[in-house]
Formats: C-alpha cells, structure tokens, sequence
C-alpha cells in the first residue's frame, strides 16, 4: 500500500537487499520464505498469509523487537525459533483448509484470481500460456515429444527451416535454466501461431463437456443444453500503437447473445467435433451482426483510451511548462532583488574606481538577466512546438487502420 497505489500506471518492483552475514537477517528471509512463502506465494500475495498469523503491522514489530534487544547469534537464533514454533502451527492449518475449501468450493475464476500454489494446484498458468500449450501440442504433434507432468517438451526438429529456431528442450515458466523458454514472443510460437491462423477451417459442430468438467464455472451453468452459433475473428487496429483483439461472437438457438467473457470459458471445457451442415445465409448474417457490434464496442474502447492518453500527454506539457516558468520567475524575481541592491550599494560607495567595478558588476547581473528572460520565452515557443508535433501525430493517428479476419465459424451445444 505505501508504494502501489489506486491509478498505478506501472508495475511496482521492490527490492530488499539481505545482509548474508547478519544472522538476523538471514532468519527473517527463512521465516518469510521457506516457513510462510511469501515469495513462492501460496496465494501470490503476503496479505493472505500474515492477515492469518496475526495483523501484518504487530508481526512487523515482532520482528522489530528481536533485532532491538538480541546481540548474539544465539540469542537471535533461540528468538526465532521460539517466533517459528509459535506461528508455524496455525500458518499451516489455516492454509491447508484455505486452499482444500478454494479447490473444492470455489469457481475456476476464484482459482485464476488467487493464484494457487503452482504445484499445489498442477501447475498454474496464466491463460495465454495455457492457450498456447494447447495450440503447440495441437500443431507439433510427432514433431515434439511432450512431458506428461509439465509443461515442456522436446522439439525433434525446427519445422520452420527458413527460421533460426534450434531443436531441444523447450518450457514454460519462470526461472528456466536447462531449457529454452516457451512464451508468445519466442519465434517458435509466432511462427506457429501465424500458421494456426492461416488454416481454413471448415464449418463444424462442437459439442462442449461442461458435465464431466473437473471444476466449477458457474456462468457456464445456464448453457448445459443450449446450443448456437458461434464465430471468432482477429480484428487488427492501427492507432496510437498496432492492437490485435480477438472477437468472439455467439448467439443461442433462441438468438439471446452471449457474452465473450463466458465464450472464453466455454472453450476450457473438452469438446467433441460433430460434422455438419454450412450456415444458412439468415446464420451468417445474424453472427456477422454482432461480430460488428463487438467490433463497435473494441473501437469505442480504444478511443477512449486515446483520448485520456492525449488528455495525459497535453497535461504533461502544461505542467512542465508551468513548473519551468515558475522557476524562471522566481530566479529573476531574485536577481532583480540583487540587481535593486546592487545599484543602492554602488551609490554609497565615494571611489569613482569602485563604483565602475560595482557597475560593470550590475551590467552583467542584468545581462544575465536579460539571457534568462530569452530562456523563459524560447521555453514557452519550446512547449507550442511540441503540443504542435502531439497534434500533428494525433491527426496523422486518427485516420485508423483496420482489419477484421475470420478464424473460424461453428455450431455449439453444452451438454
């Protein structure tokens, strides 16, 4: 809280330096790491877990009071272990029962906004790379051998010979020593990706298992037995920066439209490929019809965040004029009071030959003067060229690019 706030625009880094021979210091990183994870995260924030010690302010002075009154190793040792042996009790029963109610009781979005433990709950993974996993294996097939306990594999050959992507181990992860790591941005996945994208896709019927679905997703719920049509589309925009925004549009046989947030979760559950026959003309249509609504709403969106990003880039340059001018202002406001005391002095003094020192003094106070009112005005033309240049960019910007292309079209039904 004394460092994130509410408007945060960007991510919060914080790091604590550990004095390796301060004894003290090396029990508090083993408390806090090995004994309450705070780091590995069993929830993936120290709130959860110091909220069920105690108040995360009088563990704080817990602390504290072992660094203020132990000396010796010893004593900071037997202090511990006493603080250890206290908490650790309650620490691990109170998680356990906390994660076996979440995983028995909760829905899979309380499981994706809480974070399990990744073991605990096989392995978490944000969505993309779970979405990304899938597509691999889809893709690679006997090109790759995969792991059946996590997510790596062995890439046998580079199916993309025109690109430099060796073979070998590859995962998905964080702190990936022994093999390549597997994300989004590696060529390997775009190249794939790029070629998922270009495969026709004929029309189908797929039949999505929410029954035997190993977890809870209660804004499925109302679709078991309901079925529609459903299409998902790539929609490229060019604006401030190039966007990509996948589109997913559906309606039920009853022509009630679905929310993307719960298409999303319908392709989570396993499915059944069932042919069947094309889209009537009245289908396509009506698919077509909210597929363009969405589009409306990406782009109102996106106008929106334009506009407050102007709004910010706009107000940026007034502050930064204004505090500049304020800073001149004040400077000559001071140097006007020297040049005004100069002057008074220089009467006093009876030596012509000083008083032409004491001049020639003043004629340089206020040449500087004059040079930091030539400051003032260059800053101000400074700021009018560059709202002038953020105008021009914006105008230049307006003119939006887009392009909206069709993955794939099918049938659906919940069962």
């Amino acid at each position: 809280g004394r460092c994130h706030r509410y408007g945060q625009k960007h991510d919060v880094v914080v790091i604590n330096f550990i004095n390796r021979t301060n004894a003290a210091d090396q029990r508090v990183y083993e408390l806090l790491d090995q004994k309450f994870n705070l780091f590995k995260g069993v929830f993936g924030a120290s709130d959860e877990v110091l909220g069920s010690i105690e108040s995360g302010v009088d563990f704080e002075k817990r602390i504290a009071a072992i660094y203020q009154t132990c000396r010796t190793t010893g004593e900071i040792n037997t202090a511990f272990d006493a603080l250890q042996a206290e908490m650790d009790s309650s620490i691990q029963e109170n998680l356990g029962e906390a994660k076996q109610k979440l995983l028995e009781n909760f829905d899979s979005e309380v499981h994706d906004k809480l974070k399990l433990n990744l073991l605990e709950s096989k392995q978490y993974l944000d969505s993309y790379e779970k979405w990304l996993w899938e597509v691999t294996k889809y893709y690679l097939g006997d090109k790759a051998k995969f792991a059946d306990t996590e997510y790596s594999f062995t890439l046998n050959y580079n199916p993309f010979p025109d690109e430099p992507i060796p073979p070998g181990p590859y995962r998905i992860g964080k702190d990936v020593s022994d093999s390549h790591v597997y994300r989004p941005a590696h060529p390997l996945a775009q190249n794939i990706l790029n070629d998922v994208k270009a495969i026709d896709v004929p029309t189908a019927e797929i039949v999505f298992d929410y029954t035997n679905h190993q977890s809870i997703i209660s804004i499925i719920e109302p679709y078991v037995k309901s079925s529609g049509i459903l299409q998902v589309s790539n929609y490229e925009l060019q604006s401030f920066e190039s966007e990509d925004h996948l589109v997913l549009s559906a309606i039920t046989a009853d022509e009630k439209v679905i929310d993307a947030e719960i298409l999303q979760k319908l392709f989570s559950l396993n499915g059944e490929v069932i042919a069947c026959a094309p889209l009537s003309d009245t289908e396509l249509i009506s698919i077509s019809n909210i597929e363009h609504q969405s589009v409306g709403v990406i782009g109102t969106q996106v106008a929106e965040r334009n506009s407050t990003f102007f709004d910010d880039e706009v107000d940026k340059l007034d502050k930064w004029a204004g505090d500049m001018k304020m800073a001149l202002e004040i400077d000559l406001r001071k140097l006007d009071i020297d040049i005004k005391t100069q002057k008074t002095n220089a009467k006093k003094i009876i030596k012509l030959e000083e008083k032409v020192v004491m001049q020639r003094e003043i004629k340089e106070m206020e040449k500087k003067r004059n040079e930091m009112r030539q400051t003032l005005y260059r800053a101000q033309d400074e700021v009018d060229v560059k709202k002038e240049q953020l105008l021009e960019r914006v105008e230049a910007q307006l003119q939006q690019q887009s392009k909206l292309e069709k993955l794939f079209t099918i049938r659906w039904r919940v069962v």
